[in-house]
């Protein structure tokens, strides 16, 4: 038999056995009064060229880049990463072979010497070359829901949230075209589309990584696993309510939230941190930015606090110059960095 065969099936036998829900694992808890808190204080450049419909924000080599998706040319504006100076435009809408459709926003990988995307169903990575994109890979991603909580942990292998309608199992692992279903959700009143949204995760994990997190954003839970899918760990924040999520309170803006979206480098990742404020509040942009600094071998160091507050931020960690940058969607005048040499 070919061995491209073999190895999906074999790797679906492991995931299968891997993700049996009657297996015990340890639960820990994560005190907040012990953990280091270091607060920021934000440097302001105000942009010199004009930012109308931002998607996201991403590090990669020495340049921060903002994606502009609606753009039909120049969807990549590219900054000095030290000046934040504006240093020139790239990308093309269209169906060639370096240029794309329908960039998301929500989902960039940065590599050493390449970035990718997801681009209407096709993870696509570029280089740039003389201020051009340059399409080195794609690897086309056909799943039969919408991907949500996507993270890139190998070659063409990811993992994900489960199904939109709520049904089992929790997570979803696509691995070279084969999908294989893994994990189960949390006790719940629900078994539908609300089971899901209330049980949403930011999912954690990077390319041949030991170590795959799932923070959930609406309830008070981190689940730790290993590459082959084994639940390994469940941690909670001590001291903050461990409910099941209500959807009534969910949907009139009341229901507690904790964790949001992330961004990764190769030894750290931050996850932004809401520490149970209602969800009202996180969508208005009124509470003072959190973020929580973990190390992918040791697990969580600091608490991060900024000093300013964002409606919409989208954010970056440069580990090669010790710093984060943050950006407001609603309000793209300018970049804030944030100094981490205190603590990277």
């Amino acid at each position: 038999m070919n061995r491209k065969i073999i190895l999906p099936c074999l790797l679906l036998s492991l995931l299968g056995f891997a993700c049996n829900p009657t297996t015990t694992v340890p639960q820990t808890e994560i005190d907040l009064n012990r953990l280091p808190t270091v607060e920021l204080q934000a440097e302001s450049r105000p942009l010199d060229s004009v930012l109308w419909a931002p998607d996201c924000i991403f590090a990669f080599d020495d340049y921060v880049i903002v994606e502009e998706g609606k753009r039909s040319t120049g969807l990549f504006q590219c900054f000095d990463a030290q000046s934040l100076d504006f240093r020139f435009a790239c990308g093309t809408r269209g169906k060639g072979p370096n240029e794309l459709l329908n960039p998301l926003g929500t989902y960039v990988v940065s590599n050493d010497s390449t970035f990718s995307l997801l681009d209407n169903g096709i993870e696509k990575e570029f280089r740039i070359v003389d201020k051009h994109l340059v399409l080195t890979r794609k690897a086309p991603i056909v799943i039969y829901d919408a991907v949500n909580g996507l993270t890139r942990i190998g070659r063409d292998r990811y993992f994900m949230n489960g199904r939109s309608d709520g049904s089992e199992p929790e997570h979803l692992f696509y691995d070279d075209g084969h999908i294989i279903d893994c994990g189960h959700y949390p006790e719940s009143p629900y078994e539908d589309h609300r089971r899901f949204i209330l049980e949403f995760k930011t999912n954690a994990g990077h390319i041949d990584g030991d170590t795959i997190y799932s923070f959930y954003n609406n309830r008070n839970l981190i689940r730790k696993y290993a590459p082959d899918g084994r639940l390994l760990e469940e941690s909670y924040l001590s001291g903050k309510e461990c409910k099941t999520p209500d959807y009534d309170r969910y949907h009139s803006g009341q229901a507690s939230q904790f964790f949001g979206s992330s961004c990764m480098g190769d030894s750290v990742f931050l996850i932004a941190f809401y520490d149970g404020v209602p969800n009202a509040t996180v969508y208005a942009g009124d509470y003072d930015p959190e973020f929580l600094l973990w190390r992918w071998d040791t697990g969580v160091q600091c608490r991060l606090k900024l000093d300013r507050r964002y409606q919409r931020p989208a954010f970056t960690l440069s580990e090669k110059l010790h710093r984060l940058y943050v950006l407001d969607l609603q309000q793209p005048d300018r970049i804030d960095t944030y100094d981490l040499n205190s603590v990277l």
